[in-house]
């Protein structure tokens, strides 16, 4: 769990304990789609979690072999 310097890491601790108990949230060994998640403070004091999965859906999903062509290469034929 990657913490951000300002938030203290009881609250979140306490929130990710808080998920699991409601079964939204499981501990899994899957290394491989993990990602960082980014505790943060409410305005109401409450936590939020958020975790980025740009990298691991970037790093997962196939490039198009054939992409798009963009519209200035078409309009010059």
């Amino acid at each position: 769990m990657y913490v951000l310097y300002h938030t203290p890491y009881k609250k979140p601790l306490r929130k990710l304990a808080w998920l699991e108990s409601l079964g939204i949230i499981e501990p899994g060994d899957f290394i491989d789609w993990s990602a960082p998640i980014a505790p943060v403070m409410k305005t109401d004091n409450a936590v939020g979690i958020y975790s980025d999965y740009k990298w691991i859906v970037n790093t997962a999903s196939k490039l198009d072999r054939y992409p798009i062509p963009k519209i200035e290469n078409l309009l010059r034929r």
